[in-house]
């Protein structure tokens, strides 16, 4: 970590959708991918991960409502 960065600004990563593109019909894989992304938000450690490298909490939410 560089102690001489500084954040600036109101987030560091704007809000978007993004999408991870699998082949067509293969559901296991989908079904792998989601849980896995699911998992990752739910369980906080992609803030985690966000505040390891970014020294914030993620400045919006990534729970999805399903």
């Amino acid at each position: 970590m560089n102690d001489d960065l500084e954040v600036v600004g109101d987030s560091l990563i704007s809000l978007e959708y993004n999408a991870i593109g699998v082949r067509k019909g293969d559901q296991d894989w989908l079904n792998y991918l989601n849980l896995f992304v699911f998992n990752l938000n739910a369980s906080g450690k992609n803030d985690e991960l966000y505040t390891k490298w970014f020294g914030e909490s993620l400045p919006f939410s990534l729970s999805p409502e399903f």
